[in-house]
């Protein structure tokens, strides 16, 4: 093994106790401890140098949920190691408390329904009121790591789905875009960063498409910028 590779243990909570999940179905679900502190510590000891926490009944509702299992995970570690933690977010207390544990230097992983980079910045932001936007938008410019965007597109040779990924990482060009509230130029920051990790959801299909891993059709439903496609689906169209 590399060892630069970095193994993070993940404790998924649920109903306050660490479980796993059967291809994602809260129902059935295998709970192999209840002393979810205990886990940490046991981590801790296996020499773990960091922790991954999902709150899963938090990511289904929209709105933290095991809180009481996550402070006793990070009293028992106390600041001996990092602690992440993952899990859904949709109203503005649980937004806000994102931010504010952001901005505290707390590594918050949480997800949002919306459909790329901009539109997930402009969700954050509108559930506030009007006069603290302009302060939300300042906290992520500095706080904001990047927004990770997917949706899945059948495999060419019907063996299930792929992911299609966005990757905007954040950077002096995009904390300045952020501040200003122009999310509308996200898109082309993204498209000129390959450099520092960034890609457009166009660039991923196209990638999955050159490797033939999808149909052009199947690009084309899913692309920003149809017209890139075009050429691709017309020639899925053509009589054999």
């Amino acid at each position: 093994m590399d060892t630069n590779t970095l193994i993070i243990p993940a404790i998924d909570l649920k109903d306050g106790q660490c479980v796993r999940l059967r291809q994602g179905e809260m129902e059935g679900a295998t709970v192999f401890s209840d002393d979810p502190a205990a886990m940490a510590k046991h981590w801790l000891a296996q020499g773990a140098r960091r922790l991954h926490l999902v709150d899963l009944n938090g990511a289904f509702a929209g709105k933290p949920k095991n809180e009481a299992a996550v402070r006793s995970i990070i009293e028992a570690v106390g600041t001996d190691i990092p602690v992440q933690l993952g899990g859904g977010i949709r109203d503005l207390e649980t937004i806000g408390l994102a931010v504010t544990a952001a901005e505290t230097g707390i590594l918050v992983l949480a997800t949002l329904h919306t459909s790329g980079a901009s539109a997930t910045v402009d969700r954050m932001v509108s559930v506030f009121p009007a006069a603290e936007q302009a302060l939300i938008r300042s906290m992520l410019s500095t706080s904001l790591c990047g927004v990770v965007s997917q949706q899945l597109v059948r495999r060419v040779d019907g063996k299930g789905m792929l992911a299609a990924v966005e990757v905007l990482v954040n950077n002096a060009a995009v904390a300045n875009i952020l501040r200003e509230g122009k999310t509308d130029l996200l898109a082309s920051v993204i498209q000129s960063g390959a450099l520092v990790g960034m890609q457009t959801m166009d660039s991923s299909l196209r990638r999955l498409l050159d490797a033939k891993l999808i149909s052009g059709s199947e690009a084309y439903r899913k692309a920003s910028n149809k017209a890139a496609f075009e050429q691709f689906r017309e020639r899925d169209e053509e009589p054999a």
